[in-house]
């Protein structure tokens, strides 16, 4: 869903106009908001290092929010984060899965970098900060609608998991 999109399902929703300018900082911040408080709103990437000598460490780039795991050889491994730096035990090729902060998005054409699962969890956001006067209701819903968004995107990861069978007597 482009920034427009949103816009206009905001504009219809609180029944109030907009600016695209508004809408690009409300747009952002909630971004931002989402991305702090739920780990499934930000997009996962991977990155292969390989560490050759010491000091073991490996620099993280300013964008990223969380070092989910690190694995060698296909396993978890061991690793300390310290001052934007990934120090790992020893030597060898690691995975790394970050968690990075979203681009800004800057004009009506461009797309959030979250979840799409997010996307009805924007438009409240931007329906909570336009409405007059100001709600604290709608601003709630948007915080247990991304809630619920994240609790479900949790357990579809989980999916696999086997559910004990009822017994009855």
């Amino acid at each position: 869903m482009t920034v427009d999109d949103i816009m206009t399902r905001a504009q219809v929703y609180s029944g109030q106009p907009m600016s695209l300018r508004l809408a690009l900082t409300l747009i952002n911040d909630c971004m931002n908001v989402l991305c702090n408080l739920y780990d499934t709103a930000c997009q996962t990437d991977e990155v292969v290092c390989t560490i050759t000598s010491k000091p073991y460490e490996y620099e993280l780039d300013e964008d990223v929010l969380v070092v989910k795991n690190v694995y060698h050889d296909n396993r978890k491994t061991h690793y300390k984060v310290r001052n934007d730096k990934i120090i790992f035990n020893d030597q060898g090729t690691y995975n790394i899965l970050l968690l990075r902060t979203p681009d800004e998005v800057e004009t009506q054409y461009d797309e959030p970098e979250i979840n799409r699962a997010y996307d009805k969890c924007i438009v409240q956001y931007l329906v909570a900060h336009t409405t007059r006067p100001p709600s604290k209701d709608v601003l709630d819903e948007f915080y247990q609608m991304a809630s619920v968004v994240h609790f479900r995107l949790k357990q579809k990861k989980k999916s696999n998991r086997r559910m004990p069978a009822p017994i009855w007597r």
